[in-house]
C-alpha cells in the first residue's frame, strides 16, 4: 500500500501466484586468515494466464549482492 510501486504485468491478464525472496547468506569463505560472508539470495515468482489457467511460468534465479563482508 502506499509507495511509488509500478506493475510489471497486467493484472487483467497475468496472475502472479508465487513471489518469493530466500534469503541464503551468508556463505563464509576463508583463506589466509581472512574472512569474507557472501551475500546470496534466491528470487522466484511464478505467474499464469488469467484467460487460460493451464499456462504457467515459473523463473527462479540465485543472486550475489557484491559487496561482501570481509573481517
Amino acid at each position: 500500500s502506499g509507495g511509488n510501486w509500478e506493475n510489471l504485468t497486467d493484472e487483467n491478464i497475468v496472475e502472479i501466484t508465487v513471489f518469493t525472496v530466500t534469503d541464503n547468506s551468508p556463505v563464509t569463505l576463508t583463506s589466509s586468515g581472512f574472512s569474507i560472508d557472501v551475500r546470496e539470495f534466491t528470487i522466484k515468482i511464478t505467474g499464469r494466464l488469467k484467460a487460460d489457467p493451464g499456462i504457467e511460468r515459473t523463473l527462479q534465479e540465485t543472486i550475489r549482492v557484491r559487496n561482501d563482508r570481509l573481517s
